[in-house]
């Protein structure tokens, strides 16, 4: 036999109060992730601008092709990829 369904009380002030703050909670969470992520942004374009090893292995893993005869003496991947020369051998620009 079908029981029937028991209506959902309306929710008190106590429980929209809660669900409030939590709402205002996440918001500070969200705002504080958001500038952690900036940091870390700021963090990775200055270890690139360094050109050391870890900038290189994170360049190559970006372009996804790494360094091969052929984009080394091409023009077109020399414009895509400006700071090539600078990252694989310290070049200045």
């Amino acid at each position: 036999m079908i029981q029937p369904v028991q209506k959902m009380q309306k929710p008190s002030m106590l429980d929209l109060e809660n669900l409030q703050r939590a709402v205002g909670v996440l918001s500070d969470k969200i705002e504080e992730s958001e500038e952690h992520i900036k940091q870390l942004n700021v963090y990775l374009h200055e270890e690139k601008a360094k050109g050391n090893n870890t900038a290189i292995e994170e360049y190559v893993q970006g372009t996804k092709q790494g360094l091969t005869g052929f984009n080394i003496s091409s023009d077109k991947y020399h414009k895509k990829n400006s700071k090539a020369t600078k990252l694989y051998f310290k070049f200045e620009d």
